[in-house]
C-alpha cells in the first residue's frame, strides 16, 4: 500500500479480509486481485491501516487519552470506512467517542478532516462537529450569560484559524451550535449524544449531556 512517500506491504489471511472488509470482499472474489492475492491500497494512512489489521486478528482497538491517540483512531476509522469495514468502523467509533470522555475536541482538530471530501452525513464527521459544537457552547456559555460578547463572536475570535479554512465544515459547526437548546439564553444548552446516531447498521443506548455554566 502507499501513502504518498511511504509504501508498505502487508500479510494477512484472505478469508479474514473477505470476512471483514467488503471491499476486499469484492476484490478477491471478483477480480484479477483474487488470483494474484494481492491489492494495492493508494492514498491510504499506514498508520491507521496497522490499527484495523490489528482489529481483524485480535477483534481489540489499544487507545490512549491524548491528541495522537484521538488522531490515529480517526486515521483508522478512515481507513476501515474506506474498506466498507462496517463492524471495525463502529469500534473504533465506540473508541473514538471513548477518548472524547476526557479530551475535549478543538476546531483545530476539524481542520485535520477538511479535505477527506467525505460527505457531511458521514457519520465521523457528524460525531465530530457534534463534539466541538457542544465544547464550544459550553466555553462560552459564560459569556453569553454575562452579555459580554456574542457567542458567534466569541467562538470566531477564539477559533481564527477553523473559520478562516474550515470550509463546510464551518457551516456545519455554527449551525449545530445555534441549534442547540438554551443557547441563547441564561440556562445551559444540551445536546443529545445519542449513540445510535453515530454507528452504522447498529443502534440502541446512549446519553445525554448537558453544557454546565
Amino acid at each position: 500500500m502507499e501513502d504518498g512517500e511511504e509504501q508498505g506491504s502487508f500479510s494477512i489471511h484472505k478469508q479474514i479480509l473477505i470476512t471483514e472488509s467488503k471491499y476486499f470482499n469484492t476484490a478477491l472474489t471478483n477480480f484479477q486481485e483474487g488470483v494474484q492475492n494481492e491489492v494495492l491500497l493508494e492514498e491510504m494512512s499506514l498508520t491507521g491501516f496497522m490499527v484495523v489489521a490489528e482489529w481483524f486478528y485480535r477483534k481489540n482497538i489499544s487507545t490512549g487519552s491524548s491528541r495522537d491517540d484521538l488522531m490515529l483512531l480517526i486515521d483508522a476509522y478512515i481507513v476501515a470506512d474506506r474498506l466498507v469495514a462496517i463492524a471495525c468502523k463502529n469500534e473504533l467509533m465506540d473508541s473514538i467517542r471513548s477518548i472524547c470522555q476526557t479530551y475535549t475536541m478543538q476546531p483545530r482538530d476539524l481542520i485535520l478532516l477538511q479535505n477527506l471530501e467525505m460527505p457531511l452525513e458521514n457519520y465521523l464527521l457528524q460525531f465530530c462537529t457534534d463534539e466541538v459544537a457542544f465544547h464550544c457552547a459550553l466555553a462560552c456559555h459564560t459569556y453569553t450569560v454575562r452579555g459580554e460578547e456574542s457567542m458567534a463572536g466569541w467562538v470566531v475570535k477564539e477559533n481564527g484559524e477553523f473559520f478562516e479554512n474550515g470550509g463546510d465544515l464551518v457551516s456545519a459547526v455554527v449551525a449545530k451550535i445555534l441549534a442547540l437548546p438554551g443557547t441563547e439564553g441564561p440556562q445551559p444548552a444540551t445536546v443529545d449524544r445519542d449513540k445510535s446516531g453515530y454507528y452504522e447498521e447498529e443502534g440502541g443506548g446512549g446519553r445525554a449531556a448537558q453544557i454546565q455554566p
